[in-house]
């Protein structure tokens, strides 16, 4: 089938019988259907609050592992003195 061009008052269009495209989008359109990317909302202060807690939670998950990992290599190295201790 082939293309063919109409205008109407929301523009130039192309069509095959079937199928109707709109290539060249008149003002008329332009105000009709406005711009569906609209600015998200700004964040509320509970929700700034929230993301501040959670951040706060996870650095301290953090450091709770870092902290425990320390304590078992300090535990790991004092048996490994007190074997030298009990071999010498």
């Amino acid at each position: 089938m082939e293309w063919e061009t109409f205008t109407n008052v929301y523009g130039e269009w192309k069509t095959n019988g079937i199928i109707n495209v709109l290539v060249k989008p008149s003002q008329k359109w332009y105000e009709e259907n406005p711009s569906s990317e609209l600015e998200p909302p700004l964040p509320s202060p509970t929700d700034l609050l929230a993301e501040e807690l959670v951040k706060l939670k996870f650095d301290n998950m953090q450091k709770d592992v870092v902290i425990s990992s320390l304590g078992e290599e300090i535990t790991k190295l004092k048996f490994e003195l007190m074997a030298l201790k009990e071999g010498a």
